[in-house]
């Protein structure tokens, strides 16, 4: 088998972590009432949308009950035993104030 040699750079903004700001939340939250659009700009999240509900968001691969989705320090898990609808369908997308 012949070597194959692949050259390539690193990116230099290394996702270790991400946040995102009331006045950010504020622009994405106007444009749409699901809650998961409002992570669609974070590093290593992707949003798969199966219907008009809520999108079920994937980051760097794992979803739906492998994500940990907290509010005001609780934790939310999916009442759906199919793993339809993600946490962040149960909240209002124009109630979220931070973003970590």
């Amino acid at each position: 088998m012949p070597e194959v040699v692949v050259h390539g750079s690193r990116p230099d903004n290394q996702a270790n972590g991400s946040s995102l700001s009331p006045a950010q939340l504020a622009g994405q939250a106007a444009r749409s009432s699901d809650s998961a659009q409002l992570l669609q700009d974070i590093p290593g999240l992707t949003l798969h949308a199966a219907g008009g509900f809520s999108s079920l968001p994937v980051l760097r691969g794992l979803a739906d009950d492998r994500l940990l989705v907290k509010t005001d320090g609780a934790s939310l898990i999916a009442s759906c035993p199919n793993h339809m609808n993600s946490p962040l369908s149960y909240m209002d997308a124009s109630k979220v104030d931070s973003v970590q």
